[in-house]
C-alpha cells in the first residue's frame, strides 16, 4: 500500500531512550519518525519518559508522578554507556522541527491531575509542522479519547506481541488510523 515507515523506538539506541540524543541518533539513521513516551509531571507537564519510577535509568526509586517538571530536568539518567537527561514534550517538539516526525505515545501513571491528551495536544498545537505527527497508546481508553476530541489527528492502538486474526471490518470499528504491532 505504501513504503514502509521507519519509526525509531524511544528515539534510538543511540542515547538514553527518550532524550534528544536518541531522538538525534534517530534523525542521522534517516528515520521518519522518533517514538517518544509521555508521563506527566507532578504540575502537570508532559515529559518525554517510558517508566513511571526511574529506577532503570536513573538508579532511584522515585516516581515521575512525585516530582515537578524542574525536579525530572534535573535527573541525571544513564543507559547504554551514555548519560542524559529527561526532557520537557515542548523541547522535543522543539529540537524535531524540520528534522523528524514523532510518534507520541501516551502512557498513564494513575496519579494525573490534569488530563495528558489536552496537556500535549496544547504543546504540539504550538508547532504547525508537527500536525502531521502521529499519536498512539497502549491503553484503547486514550485511543478511543484522543479519536474523540481530536479527530483530525492520526491516532493508532499501540498492542503488543500476536493480534491474531483481523479483519478490516474490526479494525473500522475501533476507528483508529492505524494499528501498530511491536513484536
Amino acid at each position: 500500500i505504501h513504503d514502509p515507515i521507519v519509526i525509531g523506538h524511544r528515539g534510538s539506541a543511540y542515547g538514553v531512550e527518550n532524550t534528544l540524543e536518541a531522538i538525534q541518533g534517530a534523525i542521522d539513521a534517516g528515520a521518519d519518525y522518533a517514538e517518544v513516551d509521555i508521563l506527566l509531571s507532578s504540575d502537570g507537564v508532559p515529559m518525554v519518559i517510558h517508566d513511571a519510577n526511574l529506577q532503570r535509568l536513573a538508579g532511584q526509586d522515585v516516581n515521575v508522578y512525585d516530582l515537578t517538571a524542574a525536579q525530572l530536568k534535573e535527573t541525571p539518567l544513564s543507559q547504554y554507556g551514555c548519560t542524559g537527561a529527561i526532557p520537557r514534550l515542548e523541547e522535543v517538539v522543539a529540537y524535531c522541527e524540520g528534522k523528524i516526525l514523532l510518534a507520541v505515545e501516551y502512557k498513564l501513571h494513575g496519579r494525573e491531575q490534569v488530563n495528558l491528551i489536552d496537556q500535549v495536544m496544547q504543546v504540539m498545537a504550538k508547532s504547525a509542522w508537527q500536525k502531521h505527527s502521529i499519536y498512539l497508546s497502549l491503553d484503547f481508553g486514550l485511543v478511543s479519547e484522543m479519536r474523540s476530541s481530536y479527530p483530525a489527528y492520526a491516532t493508532g492502538y499501540c498492542v503488543y506481541g500476536n493480534v491474531g486474526q483481523l479483519s478490516t471490518g474490526s479494525l473500522r470499528e475501533m476507528n483508529i488510523s492505524f494499528l501498530l504491532v511491536e513484536e
